[in-house]
């Protein structure tokens, strides 16, 4: 029915924005094929991934600004660059706020998939796509005349309660310091929202995808999830308490008769890994069997007094030094050692000694060579 060509072109484009669409809107603005036929196209397409998302609503509050930049005659691709749409959300994002309000732009409730449930999708088929009206005149908010329908002041009052409670949340965790929301934080402000506005609006209203909202959930609920508070906890047991030199046991310990309860292993080690709570341990020294000198040490007549060496001599035979160099040979690896003299007048060497034992013979028979 269709060409090649044109199949090809329609899964390019689709692959090209994922996450912008819908099906049925992408087969809409395209003109071909059907929403289940394009399904199928995607489904048979090698680059389409079924456990990755193709659709995600996007939040509310950038669709309501792009909506109030074309009421005031911003065109849709100008709008779509000052608030991160694209041109194809605002356009879609216009006809749906002229027909119903902000509550047109809000996802379908969340269905909750939870195991051993039987999941009803529920899916209905639009017979046939109405012309989308004008957008409105005035940008998005209370309007000038309130309806005199109490379901519809409802869903206004709703509406604003919504953003106005998501406002207030992100507002009290960007205050503490963070630049943006993350998932985790993202996911406690729906919660939060979840017991007033359900959780398919609160996840709208943040920006949040509900897969994301859910697994964030069981993150933080998980029994492998430490308490809050613990992680200030293992901190202080390893460097006040342990004086940063005791392992994660002695921490585990400490922690656990603090809270009166007992901590997991795994979870004081990945904190204190995260941390970076390191003991340092002292490292082993090499063996030597010197045991220090016999006799009394000769006086040191180069020594100034302040603390360098006057290795100068005004005249031949002034002034000797000697010194004892070990050498490893290349062959077998033994060693040999070399114990010179040498005049500090002008650097000549007046006798010399080689030996395998660095011992007082070696250096007196460079002495007497001397």
């Amino acid at each position: 029915m269709y060409d090649k060509r044109a199949k090809q072109d329609a899964l390019d484009l689709w692959f090209s924005m994922p996450g912008e669409m819908s099906v049925d809107d992408f087969a809409a603005e395209l003109g071909y094929p059907s929403g289940s036929t394009l399904r199928n196209w995607i489904k048979a397409d090698p680059r389409h991934d079924p456990d990755k998302c193709q659709y995600r609503s996007k939040p509310v509050l950038p669709k309501l600004e792009a909506i109030r930049r074309v009421a005031e005659g911003a065109t849709a691709a100008q709008a779509a660059r000052e608030t991160g749409l694209t041109p194809q959300q605002v356009r879609y994002s216009v006809g749906r706020y002229a027909r119903g309000g902000t509550a047109a732009l809000l996802p379908a409730p969340a269905r909750k998939r939870r195991k051993g449930e039987a999941v009803d999708e529920g899916k209905t088929r639009r017979a046939s796509r109405p012309a989308r009206p004008m957008p409105c005149e005035q940008p998005p908010g209370l309007p000038e005349e309130l309806p005199d329908d109490p379901a519809a002041l409802k869903a206004i009052i709703a509406d604003l309660e919504l953003s106005n409670a998501a406002l207030r949340e992100v507002l009290a965790v960007l205050k503490a310091g963070a630049p943006a929301l993350t998932n985790a934080e993202a996911a406690g402000c729906a919660s939060r929202l979840e017991g007033a506005f359900g959780a398919a609006a609160a996840c709208a209203a943040l920006g949040l995808a509900r897969s994301t909202y859910y697994y964030q959930l069981d993150a933080l609920t998980s029994p492998s999830a430490p308490p809050d508070g613990t992680a200030g906890e293992v901190e202080r047991a390893f460097r006040v308490d342990g004086n940063s030199s005791r392992g994660y046991r002695f921490v585990r310990e400490v922690v656990s008769r603090r809270r009166g309860r007992p901590v997991s292993e795994k979870v004081v080690r990945r904190l204190m890994r995260g941390l970076g709570l390191r003991v340092c341990y002292a490292r082993r020294g090499r063996y030597s069997s010197y045991a220090g000198e016999i006799d009394a040490p000769a006086p040191n007549l180069l020594l100034r007094a302040d603390g360098t060496h006057d290795f100068s001599a005004g005249r031949p035979n002034e002034a000797w030094v000697s010194d004892v160099t070990e050498f490893r040979l290349p062959d077998d690896g033994r060693k040999v050692y070399l114990s010179p003299v040498v005049d500090l007048f002008d650097g000549k060497p007046v006798g010399w000694a080689v030996g395998t034992s660095p011992d007082a013979r070696l250096t007196e028979s460079s002495l007497e060579m001397a």
